[in-house]
């Protein structure tokens, strides 16, 4: 389900983002509290343009995994808009 179709709007806006090709993708918190899950697609992009209720500029953790690879990034959230 996309986000919009939860009722809850996109608060921040993610940069464009490149990983594993056909991996399962999640987003933490520094803490790890989860935030989100998808998976890339067969170039390794993350179709994923904002997420819900992280503000813009916070620093979250983006970890991949596929065929026995793996891949984290700090990723920093931006501004709507």
């Amino acid at each position: 389900m996309a986000a919009k179709g939860t009722g809850r709007e996109i608060t921040c806006r993610l940069p464009a983002l490149r990983t594993l090709p056909h991996a399962g993708v999640r987003f933490a918190t520094l803490d790890g509290k989860p935030i989100r899950g998808t998976r890339s697609l067969g170039d390794g992009a993350v179709a994923v343009a904002g997420l819900i209720g992280v503000a813009p500029g916070r620093k979250i953790i983006m970890t991949a995994h596929a065929n026995g690879q793996a891949e984290a990034k700090i990723v920093e959230t931006l501004a709507l808009g």
